[in-house]
């Protein structure tokens, strides 16, 4: 790795997926954090390596996360995350290596097109195993959990819509925790709400909206705890703006008697899209930018969580602690966004926009001199268009589109092999070992992992009717 020509090779290879080290011409950099640190692309960190032993001290290193331009920080990031450099062989996309179709047996599939019972499913939020492979079935359309065996047939059903205790205002998402109690997370109350295996409300949990909140996706953490990327709303006073967020927090929440919620790690966040975006009314909406990279996490069965928080495929290992243990990858490039993804980009947001007639809203403006002025649907439209037109874009394609571990605590890794186009999927130990790489048509993750390698998915027929399906997949390696 020390001699001039393979330096040269490297940098070549990082100048075709618009990485240049010694122009330094990273379109977003910002200072450096410590889970940045932890997460820059292999190839920067392989040129960077090479320049510091055999090249001119101006070598630097680039990446589309905010950029380290040090030698010694390089250097510290390569002994703190042990990452896989990446070889002359990487390519966009990562179609490297050989991929095999998946075996799977389907075992039971529920949900019906007509009717009132339990199987008309109306919009199926999450999905979640116990220990002894029962499914729990989150309808937020229904306002109810539907609890089956591992046969798929009904034990129970429980909850509905209200405002009191046990009742379901604005149910989010469901979590089946360690010790076999479920929470839901209810915007409408602001609060956990926990419920016995038999369905019974045992108590409320508040998380106040401004203090932080779950995302859309929860794991459990523990006998009683909780965790996922949180959120949080601000309100702010009109002209006094707000505080722009520069990390993603994953936050704990303990649901016991004792209660109480704790971050333990700081997942990176990129900048916001520069400038303004379209007025309408006298309301200004955000710049759109397309292709922005967002954080993803997974939770191991001893309490680990991964995180995936930029553009390339460096996972990283963080304790329960928060402590970082170690970071995952492979010699995968991000794919670089050209004129023509763009391109193609702005005409698929358009025709969807055509397509759909626009948002079949109205927004009525408070306070105005000339009384309550409504924007109507057309006016959204064209700010719609607008904001198309005025599209920003990340510089390059995530690699990882979606992460899940499963119980047996493989890790589940869904590639991208382009603008809404799904690449291969990698099973890999918990030490990063690739143990399997399936093809494309695996489809998406599971929506939850089951024992006996059993996964739950939510799909639509035809007409565009929930069912769930539960399958086996077959021949797994045991890690």
């Amino acid at each position: 790795m020390g001699s001039a020509n393979t330096r040269n090779a490297l940098m070549d290879n990082c100048r075709a997926q618009r990485y240049d080290p010694e122009n330094h011409s990273d379109p977003g950099s910002t200072p450096m954090t410590r889970s940045a640190l932890l997460s820059r692309t292999a190839c920067s960190i392989e040129v960077a390596l090479v320049a510091a032993s055999s090249g001119p001290a101006s070598s630097r290193a680039t990446s589309y996360r905010p950029a380290v331009t040090r030698r010694a920080s390089v250097l510290l990031m390569a002994l703190l995350g042990g990452l896989v450099g990446c070889g002359g062989d990487a390519r966009p996309g990562g179609v490297d290596g050989e991929t095999v179709e998946a075996e799977m047996t389907e075992i039971f599939r529920v949900g019906i097109v007509d009717g009132d019972g339990w199987e008309a499913f109306a919009n199926i939020r999450s999905l979640a195993f116990d220990a002894e492979g029962n499914l729990y079935i989150l309808d937020v359309g229904q306002h109810h959990v539907v609890v089956l065996d591992p046969q798929g047939e009904l034990i129970r059903t429980f909850g509905s819509r209200g405002e009191g205790p046990g009742e379901l205002r604005s149910p989010m998402n469901l979590t089946v925790l360690g010790s076999g109690e479920v929470a839901i997370f209810d915007m409408g109350h602001q609060a956990f709400q926990l419920f016995s295996p038999e369905g019974r409300h045992l108590r409320n949990h508040p998380s106040r909206l401004d203090e932080g909140f779950p995302g859309m996706r929860t794991y459990p953490h523990g006998e009683r705890g909780v965790v996922s990327i949180s959120g949080r709303i601000v309100m702010a006073q009109p002209g006094a703006g707000a505080e722009t967020p520069t990390t993603a927090p994953i936050r704990r929440w303990e649901l016991s008697d004792e209660g109480g919620a704790e971050v333990i790690h700081e997942a990176w966040l990129p900048p916001p899209a520069e400038g303004g975006g379209p007025s309408v009314g006298g309301i200004r909406f955000p710049a759109a930018r397309a292709f922005t990279p967002v954080a993803r996490m997974a939770v191991l069965p001893d309490g680990d969580l991964l995180v995936a928080d930029s553009t390339t495929y460096r996972i990283a290992r963080i304790g329960a602690d928060g402590s970082h243990r170690e970071t995952l990858g492979r010699d995968i490039l991000p794919i670089p966004v050209t004129d023509r993804v763009r391109a193609v980009e702005r005409e698929r947001r358009l025709a969807a926009v055509e397509a759909g007639g626009g948002p079949q809203i109205s927004v009525v403006v408070q306070g105005s001199e000339r009384g309550s002025p409504t924007i109507g649907p057309d006016q959204i439209t064209e700010m719609q268009r607008d904001q198309i037109r005025n599209l920003t874009f990340w510089p390059e394609l995530s690699v990882i589109r979606d992460l899940a571990a499963d119980r047996s605590g493989r890790i589940w890794v869904a590639r991208s092999a382009g603008v809404e186009e799904p690449g291969p999927v990698d099973v890999l130990a918990a030490d990063g070992e690739l143990l399997r790489s399936f093809t494309p048509d695996f489809g998406p993750l599971p929506g939850a992992f089951g024992p006996d390698d059993r996964a739950a998915w939510v799909e639509t027929d035809e007409f565009d009717v929930p069912f769930v399906v539960v399958r086996r997949v077959e021949g797994l390696p045991r890690p």
